[in-house]
């Protein structure tokens, strides 16, 4: 998840917009508040380092979770 964050973390302050999915396979499906706790602790890492602004709340489709967050003005 590191990585991820670090990534993410540079295209933001290119001011970039990054786009976060979370994928779920098979059973991870039935476990949708463990994927919104993943994505929770996600946002919490990248917000210590830059902050945030969420342009598309978290949203389920299809096969997992997806929002867009931005860098604030």
């Amino acid at each position: 998840m590191e990585t991820r964050v670090k990534s993410a973390v540079k295209f933001l302050e290119k001011g970039n917009q990054v786009k976060v999915e979370l994928p779920l396979k098979g059973r991870q499906k039935a476990l949708g508040d463990f994927a919104k706790e993943k994505m929770s602790l996600f946002l919490e890492i990248i917000e210590k380092s830059v902050p945030i602004k969420i342009e598309k709340e978290l949203k389920r489709e299809g096969r997992g979770f997806t929002m867009i967050i931005s860098k604030k003005q």
